[in-house]
């Protein structure tokens, strides 16, 4: 099967591109030809269909919409373009069907770098097309259903109108960007992206549950969870030392401050892995840590996968604060192949992911105390500690193995084009 892969990143930002490497080393080892579709920007992986991807809407560096907004009005017409309608994009993945001929079409991120015009180029060629959804981008404007005004879960874009997002300025605090994710989200609504769409990909059952309350066709909703390659998985747990891990991104919805908390007079470090793509709130966290006096506390900054695994593997837990509904995060999954149990907020699909006293601890969300007497619970019960990271190891087996999503995926590619 020739299958076409679209995402606005080639390299790896986050869960959603380490999904998509895995996905594409997966498909091509059960004798799969894989195209890749994307956006060309410097970090981007070797392809050899790169001159088909687009034009970067920046310089070619810039990875968070942060960073995007220093040359708004350079590339304004450009990155509104990609929001609502590329030409380009069009233009470019009309080329690639062309050349290669592709069976099917699994879209994972194109909002706001590639737009939904490749939706039509795929309805010209009568090409089945499946999107899987890693965020709540279709229901909510800032992705997240977070309210970063109040620092609260909001679900008025799903109980109310999505005009919400704009009364609440809830992208970047800004009342601009919020006007044209929220009409983007109307644009696509109008010239019926959903109706186009074949089939969705929803990774838990908690955000399948809220895309149906968001009014999103549950008849085109396929619950596949992510995976974890069995190449990649660490056969023993070695613990070198005391310490715990949270790895991801460093923004506010991920609570890592109030991991930060949680670590005040414990005599244990806590290592931190990730970027921030608000300097705001990182500079925020640097100041908390100093003016408590937290040597505990270690802000490492980003690491390549490789660097991470050698924390990953001497670690004892990894702790998951997140305030937001976290949707399958692959660093609960990463853990556990590491026989690492997780310490997780109670809330969205980490109250599935990680079971209470079997695979991990979990805590009540925003809770720096809760947080706290989950740690020191581990800290002091290494054997317990141990099994609960053993039992994680066997959760993944058992449910996030390859050849489970492999089936359920191409299960799903194969009854499209028969129909």
């Amino acid at each position: 099967m020739k299958i076409l892969v679209i995402n606005y990143r080639f390299f790896i930002s986050g869960g959603p591109e380490r999904y998509m490497f895995n996905l594409i080393e997966l498909l091509e080892s059960k004798g799969h030809e894989v195209i890749p579709f994307s956006v060309k920007h410097e970090k981007n992986k070797s392809s050899c269909y790169s001159d088909f991807f687009l034009s970067s809407v920046g310089t070619g560096k810039e990875i968070y919409a942060s960073e995007y907004r220093r040359g708004v009005i350079k590339y304004f017409f450009k990155i509104i373009s990609r929001y609502f309608y590329s030409f380009e994009a069009k233009k470019k993945l009309n080329a690639l069907i062309n050349k290669k001929h592709p069976d099917i079409i699994y879209i994972l991120n194109y909002k706001a770098l590639i737009s939904p015009s490749i939706i039509d180029v795929a309805k010209k060629f009568n090409i089945p097309v499946v999107h899987r959804l890693s965020d709540f981008g279709k229901i909510c404007a800032n992705n997240v259903l977070y309210d970063y005004n109040k620092n609260e879960i909001c679900e008025k874009c799903i109980t109310g109108t999505k005009l919400n997002g704009i009364v609440n300025k809830c992208v970047n605090q800004s009342f601009a960007n919020s006007m044209m994710r929220v009409f983007a989200n109307y644009a696509e609504k109008l010239i019926n992206v959903n109706k186009k769409v074949d089939a969705f990909v929803i990774t838990s059952q908690f955000s399948l549950r809220k895309f149906k309350e968001g009014s999103m066709p549950i008849d085109k909703m396929h619950h596949i969870p992510t995976f974890f390659p069995e190449n990649k998985l660490i056969i023993s747990n070695e613990v070198s030392n005391k310490h715990a891990l949270y790895f991801g991104r460093v923004d506010y919805d991920k609570g890592v401050h109030v991991a930060i908390e949680a670590f005040k007079n414990i005599n244990s470090d806590l290592y931190i892995i990730g970027k921030a793509s608000d300097n705001s709130y990182l500079n925020y966290l640097k100041e908390l840590i100093c003016s408590n006096n937290l040597e505990n506390i270690h802000l490492l900054g980003e690491k390549t996968f490789d660097e991470l695994c050698k924390y990953l593997s001497t670690c004892m837990f990894v702790v998951v604060p997140s305030l937001w509904y976290d949707n399958l995060p692959n660093s609960v999954l990463e853990a556990y192949a590491y026989h690492k149990p997780v310490i997780a907020s109670a809330t969205g699909s980490l109250k599935m992911m990680v079971e209470n006293k079997k695979t991990g601890l979990l805590f009540r969300r925003n809770d720096p105390a809760d947080l706290r007497s989950k740690v020191l619970e581990l800290l002091v019960d290494e054997i317990a500690t141990k099994e609960l990271g053993n039992n994680a190891y066997k959760k993944l087996l058992n449910e996030y193995g390859s050849d489970q999503h492999y089936n359920k995926l191409i299960n799903l590619f194969e009854s499209l084009l028969k129909n």
